[in-house]
C-alpha cells in the first residue's frame, strides 16, 4: 500500500494513503520535532524527532533509545551502505547499526565525529559526510 510520510514542524508525524491521513503518536514516532526521515531500501521509514529512532514496517514502529546505543539528541540524518546498514549522524556523532545496537564511528584519532549534518554511501564502504564546520569527510572500510 503506498503511503507518503510527512514531517510538520512543531506538530509530529503523519501517514497518508488512499484511506486517509492519520498522525503518528509522539511515543511511536522518535518524539515530536521530526528533523530525520528516510525510506530505506526494503520499504521500512526511520524517524527521529529527538527521543530516539523510530523504524516503521507498514505503520508498526520499532523503537531504539539508549538501551540501544542510540544517543541523546535529534538524528539529523539517515543514510544506507550497499551493505544494508542503517548509519545515521546526530550533531555528537556518527553511527551505524550492528544486531539492533547503534555503533558509534570515530575519527583515526579516536574521537567523535560531530557536526555531520549529510551521509552519503559511494559503496565498498565508503562514507562521505558533510559537516558544518570541517568539511566533507570520507570514511573507508
Amino acid at each position: 500500500q503506498d503511503s507518503t510520510w510527512v514531517s510538520i514542524h512543531e506538530n509530529g508525524l503523519h501517514v497518508f494513503n488512499a484511506q486517509g491521513g492519520k498522525r503518528i503518536p509522539t511515543v511511536q514516532s522518535g518524539g515530536h520535532q521530526i528533523r530525520a526521515l528516510f525510506e530505506d531500501s526494503t520499504g521500512r521509514v526511520w524517524t527521529s524527532g529527538g527521543s530516539g529512532i523510530a523504524v516503521f514496517e507498514g505503520e508498526t514502529p520499532t523503537l531504539y533509545g539508549p538501551a540501544h546505543g542510540v544517543p541523546d539528541g535529534t538524528v539529523v540524518c539517515f543514510e544506507q551502505a550497499d551493505d544494508g546498514a542503517i548509519w545515521f549522524s546526530n550533531l555528537e556523532g556518527v553511527f551505524h547499526f550492528e544486531r539492533h545496537r547503534a555503533v558509534e564511528l570515530r575519527s583515526p584519532e579516536g574521537g567523535s565525529l560531530a557536526g555531520v549534518t549529510a551521509l552519503k554511501s559511494a559503496g565498498q564502504g565508503t562514507l562521505w559526510m558533510g559537516t558544518l564546520d570541517r568539511g566533507l569527510l570520507r570514511s573507508y572500510p
